[in-house]
């Protein structure tokens, strides 16, 4: 199976870029530059700038720890970087499609629209990170802890239709969680996991041992990146410190029962 990744720049991006090199036929990357996932936060008050900065500074050397062997992406034939908004340019569209590949994998990118869903028709997988359809969008494993929610922290892959993060489940994955966890470190388990799962997951998926599963947006949370900000953010990492997480593992088997989510097949 020919694969091309679009992805982002971050160390969890290549990260998940050589879990599919072991294990696929990773003929290319385009690699999207993230952009902050906050507004500008350079107009906050003085105390704020400090506590989004101590924020990203945490996170990237949570990165660092969790991907310690992630600072390159793999060799493929074709590697390119792009700008942010430029991933459904024709320029970029002609180029995925002379490489001819079998399958497109989505990860961190932005939406993906008609023109290349038209190219490849159920043939795009998203790794939505986010247990989708409770949470949809952006944000979708910061919100669930806003919402004192982290049974609802997780991965959802699945098809990527015109509709965002509503297409068709190959599989919902929950992290490995600790009492002691921070913000940083469920975010990044959640990767972690994926990047155990995923290859078995692609390959039930192709060989038609797993399969879709529709899903009801109608009762889920949809988030746009606007949305977060620094006061949400403050409103997380109190709920950590009240203890949001080891209160979830205390009852984790009756709370996960409440939001049940569509298993790997064995």
């Amino acid at each position: 199976m020919r694969i091309v990744l679009l992805t982002s720049n971050h160390r969890r991006h290549k990260y998940i870029a050589r879990i599919l090199k072991k294990s696929f036929d990773l003929i290319g990357v385009i690699s999207e530059e993230k952009t902050a996932f906050v507004k500008d936060y350079s107009q906050l008050p003085s105390e704020d700038q400090i506590f989004m900065q101590r924020h990203l500074i945490a996170r990237e050397e949570a990165e660092q720890k969790y991907f310690t062997k992630s600072d390159e992406f793999p060799e493929v034939d074709a590697y390119v970087l792009i700008k942010k908004g430029q991933i459904n340019s024709p320029e970029i569209v002609s180029l995925i499609r002379d490489m001819e590949p079998t399958y497109l994998v989505l990860f961190g990118t932005s939406i993906i629209k008609t023109q290349l869903l038209e190219l490849f028709p159920q043939r795009i997988i998203n790794i939505h990170l986010g247990l989708s359809p409770y949470y949809r969008g952006s944000g979708t494993n910061l919100w669930p802890l806003y919402f004192n929610e982290p049974e609802c922290v997780g991965s959802t892959i699945h098809l990527a239709i015109n509709e965002v993060d509503a297409g068709g489940i190959l599989a919902q994955l929950r992290p490995n969680l600790d009492y002691s966890d921070s913000v940083h470190d469920i975010g990044n388990k959640v990767i972690l996991k994926v990047g155990e799962k995923l290859p078995d997951i692609l390959q039930q998926f192709l060989s038609g041992r797993q399969s879709l599963t529709k899903q009801n947006i109608t009762g889920g949370k949809l988030f746009r990146r606007r949305d977060l900000n620094s006061e949400i953010l403050k409103v997380i990492y109190q709920n950590i410190a009240n203890g949001v997480v080891p209160d979830y593992l205390s009852n984790k088997v009756l709370r996960d029962m409440k939001k049940p989510i569509i298993e790997v097949a064995e």
